[in-house]
């Protein structure tokens, strides 16, 4: 008498959220016992959570898929943090660009003054130089902050380019997904 008691893969469903995403799933096993030949039972056993067995996802998805998720989520995090960084830069540049317009109209008013004061000569050689003094710490302010300004705007273009990169490498990993996750006609059982 021969008997044959095997279990094997039967079934894996995945559920998909509104947003498109993988929220779950779960697969079952089948027995099936065979008694000299003739079956007598086949039976698919209880669905299991596939979070609660990695070992079934991994024989789903290939090796090249497992590593495409995770450089996708490396990419993702990477393009979180660049878009905070450009943010960031972005306030401080507004920031920058609010001090160079104060500073600007601060050399604007000086120069009137100091126009004025060339015309009334007669207020004193003391009153001229003191606003030829301001003028000099201005112009120095603005030239201090037209460099910070430079900086922040090659800081931006770098962090810009990344973003840019690291966009592109995420469209190429989900189009290895895509291509890694496809459909294969299966052979008839």
């Amino acid at each position: 008498m021969s008997i044959i008691d095997k279990t094997l893969p039967y079934e894996v469903v995945i559920r998909f959220g509104e947003d498109g995403l993988v929220k779950g799933g779960h697969y079952q096993d089948r027995r099936i016992v065979e008694i000299d030949g003739g079956r007598v039972m086949d039976q698919p056993g209880a669905a299991k959570a596939l979070a609660d067995s990695p070992e079934v996802v991994r024989a789903l998805l290939p090796g090249a898929a497992l590593t495409a998720f995770a450089e996708i989520d490396r990419l993702l995090g990477l393009i979180a943090t660049h878009e905070r960084e450009v943010e960031a830069l972005r306030g401080q540049l507004g920031e920058v660009t609010d001090e160079a317009r104060i500073s600007t109209a601060t050399v604007a008013r000086l120069t009137s003054e100091l126009e004025a004061a060339h015309i009334a000569i007669e207020q004193g050689n003391h009153y001229r130089a003191k606003l030829e003094n301001d003028l000099v710490d201005a112009g120095s302010h603005i030239a201090g902050l037209a460099s910070r300004l430079e900086e922040r705007d090659d800081t931006l273009a770098d962090v810009t380019t990344e973003l840019a990169e690291a966009r592109q490498s995420l469209a190429e990993a989900r189009a290895q997904i895509t291509d890694l996750t496809s459909p294969v006609e299966e052979e008839p059982v």
